[in-house]
């Protein structure tokens, strides 16, 4: 209630403003009745020459009180315009369209807001475990402010979760909480932190206790205290509701005094859980209407709502999309905007990547149009997009032409900037992409279609009569009246289109007065950011804010600090935290994405050391990574150096890896010099010369490549070379497990392969007995690889971007196609299960010999007799049906049995249908009899699946 007709109003002196008197939340509209409201029914003018005090019709009241729906005037312009980019740490789990934060050309957003990080209930720790693995790639992005975002709406409501953020800012759990997150953004080194609760004070949030009405004055004072504790070049910002209903118990006006920036979630306008809520479907007798969560005119009433309670233009990054909500039509054939859909328990079609009812991504909205036949596009006259498809599937959407117009409109109307939920659901926004959004299109940012018209009426802006003309119809069908059901939105497009619409213009000149105190409240802004800089630099404690306890995440090392871990085998983890906290163990992908750990210590405490990939050209002369235990090393832009002596070693001391690949380049003074040099690795302990290692060396005068165990010299294996070593000569080692392969120059065949258990991780550097040597450009990668791969794969390729699985193959003139896919069955018959940076298994060791015959009955003559070297498989021409296969003198098989795979064209060609398994001297039946395949490719199965 509002006005004088709230109860326990005071009686007030005559030539009181009574229109003012007890205002609404949020400053909104305040009507004759008394009644707080956005829309027409609140905001709606008195009629012309009709005093407010006079009686005014109970249908459609009239507006006392801050009415109208103009986007306020709150002070200067923000000193640049801000693209922000959400992104879901967790989306790379999804059965398809999982990109990768590598992917994300961060050239187009200034912030990226990486989601999302939550909190232990009681303690209030970071949690990152959902999504640790993307956080790894994202804490190395570069030229973009790197925001870490906690809550979201999974998380928010959640009956386990609900009370981290309820109770977590009450009294002393409010300081803290705060000193957490603090202590975790300062150590981490990002660039601030967003916080997302949807939603503080909600009256109505699905299966959980009603929340506390004074939530929003404890969550203001908790971020009042979150923004004291970091300095100020760490920014702290709120996700903020585009909801009359959850908006007015956020305080956003009062939080925006101290806090950067709001994200004002202006992109989830409407979904299904709307579905019979009669304010949310304003306009709509059966409460079930298809409405578009990007309407612009809907839009536009949310911003002139949050500015009308007191936030700063400059300080809203206004919500954009890149996913669409999805409803199921009731009736296909309705043509009008009363069009219903079949409600919350949705009928709509899960994206085939996002697998969700009613929300579907981007790059899945992009698949249908180029894909399904069925579907059509429409722009729904309120700058937003439409798409209908298979009859009853209807979604709204936003494409990359509307998406520039809406920020270009934001930027012309003096916003902050844009806030894009999420960039990890539209591969538009990946390296590489061919996007023309800038072609055709000036600085309005109107697409390919600049000649949509608006014309100015001071800060409200009025749409001509006329309908948007397009340039080329071809390029984007308007819908027809009434054709779609998303052209009636609001009862807001009542008045007469006024709404403030951009104009493709400037907009008015603020006033000297409003100028002043604009400047003003920006001197006010600076002056107390500055004293709250000076009291965060004088009472800074860096025990407070970097413990000893803390853990940092990669950076630091894993496991540091007296950190506890307890790993059992068969444990989940994701990729990165399985690499660093198993010791010594592997760490190998399932084919669903996740990891697991095959062995681990209990317990760790070491000093922290990183897992991280290292490379060292020594191009800066530093050898700052590095420490000389034996022998005389100088460093310079040439390489590192050792000089002549009998024993010399120096070891990358920060790093420690348990299975890794481990190359440099290596210069002799000469192909005639004595003794030898090579890479040392696996060392035990790097405090400690003499400890056990291996050592990879190569004699120059004799060309022998050997493999030895330190510190008694023990050689494992040995090769001649074809030649002396002759100037610089490149050498790799690969260790997986107990499997060491040394490679030369750059064969893909590895020159020596030897198993050896004695040290499972250790520390990498190089070595010289006898000479002198220099070495460069030396690389340590750890290894992950899919799960599928036989613990004897004697050799492994790490996959780069743009390769796919046939050119691997082609890589390594000693495997087919088939043996690639059989030895990696993760890599999925259609190669899509290739992932970059991965290694996969290229070359095997064991030796079999197979006979094969095929009948239904089992009988028959030998078909071929198949010989394995290498375990590589080998793949067999069959030309005829196959209903059976008898398996006879299987060989050394560990489990006893061998896998087939089979397919559809001669010599392993064309489409793999799939894999089975038989065991050795029996005879079983794979296949319904007449199934016809071309080959079939035959190794070893895996005893581990």
């Amino acid at each position: 209630m509002c006005g004088t007709v709230q109860p326990e109003t005071v009686a007030q002196p005559h030539g009181s403003d009574l229109a003012s008197l007890r205002p609404c939340h949020l400053d909104c509209c305040c009507n004759v009745w008394g009644f707080c409201g956005t829309t027409d029914e609140f905001c709606g003018p008195v009629p012309a020459r009709q005093a407010p005090s006079a009686p005014q019709p109970v249908a459609k009241p009239g507006c006392i009180y801050n009415c109208g729906a103009g986007i306020a005037r709150t002070g200067l312009p923000p000193s640049s315009f801000i693209s922000i980019g959400y992104f879901e740490g967790y989306g790379i789990s999804r059965r398809c369209d999982g990109l990768d934060i590598q992917d994300i050309d961060t050239s187009k957003y200034t912030h990226i807001h990486f989601a999302f990080a939550t909190m232990t209930p009681e303690d209030y720790q970071v949690d990152m475990a959902p999504i640790v693995n993307q956080y790894y790639y994202f804490k190395r992005l570069n030229s973009t402010r790197r925001i870490l975002s906690f809550g979201g709406w999974m998380f928010s409501p959640d009956k386990d979760a609900y009370r981290v953020f309820r109770e977590g800012v009450l009294g002393a759990n409010r300081d803290l909480m705060a000193q957490n997150i603090a202590t975790f953004i300062m150590c981490e080194g990002l660039d601030g932190v967003d916080i997302n609760w949807e939603y503080p004070s909600a009256p109505d949030a699905p299966a959980i206790p009603t929340s506390d009405p004074r939530e929003a004055e404890n969550y203001c004072l908790f971020l009042q205290k979150l923004r004291s504790t970091l300095p100020s070049d760490k920014s702290v910002s709120f996700a903020a509701p585009a909801s009359f209903w959850y908006l007015h118990g956020s305080l956003a006006a009062k939080i925006i005094s101290f806090v950067d920036y709001v994200v004002y979630m202006t992109y989830d306008l409407y979904d299904q859980r709307d579905f019979g809520d009669m304010w949310a479907d304003s306009g709509c007798p059966g409460r079930k209407c298809l409405r578009s969560h990007l309407n612009a005119t809907e839009t536009l009433n949310a911003l002139s709502m949050i500015t009308k309670a007191g936030v700063p233009r400059k300080k809203i990054a206004v919500g954009v999309a890149s996913y669409g909500q999805s409803f199921q039509m009731t009736d296909p054939q309705c043509t009008g905007p009363t069009c219903t859909h079949t409600g919350n328990a949705s009928g709509s079609t899960p994206g085939r990547c996002t697998n969700t009812t009613g929300y579907i991504s981007n790059a899945e909205i992009r698949d249908i149009l180029e894909n399904n036949p069925t579907a059509r596009k429409f722009s729904d006259g309120e700058k937003a997009d439409v798409l209908v498809y298979n009859g009853d599937q209807w979604v709204s959407f936003m494409d990359s032409d509307t998406k520039a117009r809406r920020t270009n409109m934001y930027r012309a109307m003096n916003f902050l900037g844009t806030a894009d939920w999420a960039i990890s659901l539209d591969d538009l926004g990946v390296f590489h992409d061919n996007d023309d959004d800038d072609e055709g299109s000036d600085d309005l940012g109107l697409g390919r279609f600049p000649d949509l018209v608006f014309e100015v009426k001071d800060e409200e802006i009025k749409k001509k009569d006329r309908a948007p003309s397009l340039p080329n119809e071809q390029q984007k069908e308007t819908a027809p009246p009434l054709a779609i059901a998303a052209t009636a939105m609001w009862p807001m497009d009542n008045w007469g289109g006024e709404m403030s619409l951009y104009s493709g213009g400037t907009l008015p000149e603020l006033s000297v007065a409003e100028k002043e105190a604009a400047e003003a409240e920006e001197a006010a802004w600076h002056a107390e950011m500055s004293r709250k800089q000076k009291w965060f630099e004088e009472n800074f404690d860096p025990a407070a804010v970097d413990p000893v306890d803390f853990t940092p995440l990669f950076d630091e090392g894993e496991l540091t600090h007296k950190v506890k871990f307890r790993c059992e085998e068969g444990a989940w983890y994701s990729t990165i935290q399985c690499s660093l906290r198993c010791q010594g163990g592997l760490c190998t992908e399932t084919y669903d994405g996740k990891v697991v750990c095959s062995s681990c210590n209990a317990t760790t405490d070491e000093q922290p050391y990183k897992r991280e990939e290292f490379r060292d050209a020594f191009a800066d002369s530093s050898m700052s990574d590095w420490k000389v235990y034996s022998g005389q090393f100088d460093v310079s832009a040439a390489g590192l150096s050792a000089e002549a002596a009998a024993e010399g070693e120096a070891i990358v001391y920060s790093h420690k890896m348990a299975d890794f690949t481990f190359e440099a380049d290596l210069t002799f003074p000469s192909a005639g010099a004595g003794g030898d040099a090579g890479l040392v690795f696996r060392a035990t302990h790097p405090d400690s010369y003499g400890a056990g290692s291996y050592y990879a060396g190569l004699n120059p005068s004799s060309g022998e490549l050997f493999l030895s165990r330190m510190p008694d010299n023990v050689q494992l294996a040995s090769a001649k070379m074809a030649t002396q070593a002759r100037g610089t000569i490149h050498i790799k080692v690969q260790a997986v497990n107990e499997t060491i392969s040394v490679y030369v120059g750059d064969a893909s065949t590895a020159h020596l392969v030897q198993k050896d258990a004695t040290f499972e991780s250790g520390f990498n550097g190089v070595r010289v007995q006898n000479s002198s040597a220099t070495f460069t450009n030396v690389e340590m990668i750890p290894v992950v690889r899919q799960r599928g791969i036989l613990d004897n794969c004697s050799s492994f390729y790490r996959a780069v971007a743009g390769d796919t699985c046939q050119a691997i193959a082609d890589k390594h003139d000693s495997i087919s196609l088939a043996q690639l896919h059989s030895w990696n069955p993760a890599l999925q018959h259609d190669c899509s299960g290739l992932k970059t940076d991965y290694f996969y298994c290229v070359a095997r060791e064991d030796n079999f010999r197979l006979l094969t015959k095929y009948n239904s009955d089992c009988s028959g003559a030998v078909h071929k007799e198949v010989a394995l070297s290498g375990n590589e498989g080998r793949c067999i021409d069959t030309g005829c049906a196959v209903a059976s296969l008898d398996i006879a003198g299987g060989g050394d098989c560990p489990s006893g049995q061998v896998q087939i795979s089979y397919w559809e064209q001669p010599g392993c060609a064309g489409r793999w249908f799939g894999y089975g398994y038989t065991s050795r001297d029996t005879c079983s039946a794979l296949w319904t009899n007449g199934w016809k395949f071309g080959s079939l490719h035959l190794r070893c199965a895996d005893p581990h699946l």
